[in-house]
């Protein structure tokens, strides 16, 4: 099955950039740098009833998910979680941060975490889409997600519009759904054949493909490829001029 996610063009520049704050820093006036491009996920979910239990796709929590912070943000941001499987927070930063949750108001403690430690929790059953903030930042925001069947990590063209997702997938009826930049963006009815009656081979990856069009544009202030975020000057240069005062960089001394 191959599955098809189009962006459609930014009509216009976002109302407003981001602010970060930095200990003694020194950064150029630029936008944030934040491509929701590199965690948008892909989720089928089987009908009630349905496929999920023949799909077996929801994957064993066999391993620990990881979430680093670092540079005033969570690295990932989306993140999909196993049911059951334990997520470990490690703070990177030179700062503590507080972490907190809507959806979970006692699944972190009121301590800060400090520089360098560690906190592990679990999701809450019945939660499938939990956020996390920081009270220091609060511009920093992650996602947890606990699918009820297969998902996959979209491959984006180079011009960063088109997102494709291969997959093989047991008979049933499936919700096609995309998580992009903390929401879901778009949504399909997807049904899978049986194979033939005289024991064929299955539905390859190829055999079926669907086109999502999200009803959200990315960012026009993101690079149209996905390369990592350009050095900071070296020590001594003086930052550039703002031309605005939007995207002005606060510094906390």
């Amino acid at each position: 099955m191959r599955v098809v996610v189009q962006l459609p063009q930014p009509s216009a520049p976002p109302e407003r950039h981001g602010y970060v704050c930095v200990e003694n820093g020194i950064l150029p006036v630029v936008p944030p740098r934040r491509d929701p491009r590199r965690d948008a996920l892909l989720l089928l979910e089987p009908s009630e009833g349905g496929a999920e239990s023949k799909a077996g796709a929801r994957p064993a929590p066999s391993k620990d998910v990881a979430i680093r912070i670092f540079g005033l943000r969570f690295l990932p941001e989306i993140v999909a979680v196993p049911p059951g499987a334990q997520v470990v927070f490690r703070n990177d930063d030179r700062l503590p941060v507080t972490l907190v949750s809507s959806e979970a108001p006692r699944l972190f403690p009121a301590a800060s975490l400090a520089p360098g430690a560690t906190l592990s929790v679990v999701t809450p059953p019945g939660v499938n889409t939990l956020s996390v903030r920081v009270l220091e930042q609060p511009q920093m925001r992650a996602t947890l997600l606990t699918p009820r069947g297969p998902y996959r990590h979209l491959k984006w063209s180079q011009s960063g519009e088109v997102g494709v997702v291969e997959m093989d997938l047991p008979p049933g009826v499936y919700m096609a759904r995309v998580f992009f930049a903390h929401h879901y963006v778009a949504s399909q009815l997807l049904t899978v054949p049986a194979p033939p009656a005289g024991g064929g081979p299955g539905v390859s990856k190829d055999a079926i493909e669907i086109v999502l069009r999200t009803t959200t544009a990315s960012s026009p202030s993101l690079a149209p490829s996905l390369s990592p975020p350009s050095a900071p000057p070296p020590p001594g240069d003086a930052p550039p001029s703002p031309s605005t005062d939007e995207g002005r960089a606060s510094s906390a001394e």
